[in-house]
């Protein structure tokens, strides 16, 4: 389970258990008051609702303001265990605890608005009552979420009709994006969000419209063996990697971005990354957010990198597919 302790990300939505519920029958009544009033002042028990070790005011404020508030029904029907390349990311928050909930455990029940297929989800809480989770989906569609209650609990389960589902976000090697951050250090960068330190060293290049420049790149936590051996890549070094559900991108610089098919054939990309993949009579091509265009062949190959003037450089391999030639557009080469 991909699941995160506090902070909470600030775009995710928070659903919140509400708690008061001292005789555990769905509902927050007048019989919940009597309860902490006939325990007040023991030292723990059902009536402890915040989880401070005490039956005091703060539980009876609870009750109060929760007062008249019961459980959601149930959805019915079957849960298939929920599973997918798109994310849906919420966090669930115990309402009103301040105690340790460690081995707490709700269920996350999902109905995609689209299809009516439901889905299942365990949570499990650890130090915080605030547990941020990533939960795996199949289609990009809006759901209803239901969050029931943990067993034996003071909270109601509650539900929510309407939470976006959104492509995940990359964890990668090579250049962080602008949300992980990152630390400089001699030739490179650190990502803190993942640890990894990248380096990079310019070999050869020339300006102009159509220039070429060729170096290498080295990531520390990159297990993957290039041409150039495990963790280093070169500037060319860029192949689609096809899969049964879409294709991965494997850049110079070390990153890996996945581009999920759809059912006409299109392609969507990782939350955050704004470039585009599409097919061609001659292979694919993925358009940058920069508008440069990198063209593959049907294999995955680069053989191309051209700007909206078709300036660039094309690619040349041997019979053993390795890079053998970088020639630009006004003819001038590079020969490995």
């Amino acid at each position: 389970m991909l699941q995160n302790t506090v902070p909470c990300p600030p775009d995710v939505p928070i659903l919140t258990l509400p708690n008061g519920d001292v005789t555990r029958d769905g509902v927050v009544d007048d019989a919940d008051l009597l309860q902490v009033q006939f325990q007040m002042g023991n030292s723990g028990g059902d009536a402890d609702l915040d989880g401070n070790g005490v039956v005091d005011d703060a539980d009876l404020m609870i009750v109060m303001f929760a007062q008249g508030q019961s459980s959601d029904a149930l959805w019915q029907g079957s849960f298939a265990p929920a599973q997918g390349w798109f994310t849906l990311q919420f966090a669930v928050q115990l309402g009103d605890y301040v105690g340790n909930p460690a081995g707490q455990q709700a269920e996350v029940r999902l109905r995609d608005l689209a299809t009516g297929a439901q889905y299942v989800y365990p949570v499990v809480f650890g130090g915080s009552p605030l547990q941020v989770v990533s939960v795996p989906v199949p289609t990009q569609n809006r759901y209803a979420v239901q969050v029931v209650a943990p067993q034996g609990g003071s909270w109601l389960t509650i539900s929510r009709t309407d939470v976006p589902a959104t492509a995940p976000a990359p964890l990668t090697f090579g250049a962080p994006f602008p949300w992980q951050g990152s630390f400089p250090v001699p030739y490179g960068v650190l990502n803190p969000a993942n640890g990894n330190l990248m380096v990079g060293l310019g070999l050869v290049s020339w300006g102009g419209q159509a220039g070429v420049a060729f170096g290498l790149t080295y990531n520390a936590q990159d297990t993957r063996s290039g041409v150039l051996g495990v963790g280093w890549r070169h500037s060319y070094e860029a192949q689609l990697v096809f899969h049964t559900n879409g294709v991965a991108l494997q850049e110079p610089d070390g990153r890996v971005l996945f581009f999920a098919e759809q059912p006409d054939g299109s392609y969507v990309a990782m939350k955050g990354v704004y470039d585009r993949l599409q097919r061609t009579a001659e292979g694919y091509q993925l358009i940058r957010a920069s508008q440069v265009r990198w063209l593959f062949d049907s294999s995955g190959r680069l053989v191309a990198i051209r700007d909206w003037h078709n300036q660039g450089v094309s690619l040349e391999y041997n019979a053993a597919g390795q890079l053998r030639r970088v020639v630009d557009t006004t003819g001038r080469a590079l020969t490995l």
